[in-house]
């Protein structure tokens, strides 16, 4: 599981999922329903492709806080995203 402490506890009661059952579906997918999730506490996430570093540029939109770029797949951005915006929840 990606999210952490009161992140993780405040997605599971928002959806209709369990750990065990959310764990039986794709990680795109499982990407996919977090970064939902992120946005409705206003938390967004922007991954762009950049064609001058060829690689993926993340951004937060919380604190307009840019994480990382240069990422060469998709699933690894997402993957750093998602990790950055639970940080940024859990310290809310």
């Amino acid at each position: 599981m990606k999210l952490t402490g009161k992140c993780k506890e405040a997605f599971f009661n928002q959806t209709l999922y369990t750990e065990i059952t959310f764990d039986l579906i794709g990680e795109l997918f499982q990407n996919a329903l977090i970064i939902d999730f992120f946005d409705s506490v206003g938390i967004y996430i922007s991954i762009n492709y950049d064609c001058i570093s060829e690689g993926f540029e993340l951004k937060i939109y919380s604190n307009n806080y840019k994480v990382c770029s240069g990422i060469h797949e998709r699933t690894e951005a997402s993957n750093a995203a998602i990790e950055k915006a639970n940080e940024i929840f859990n310290n809310r």
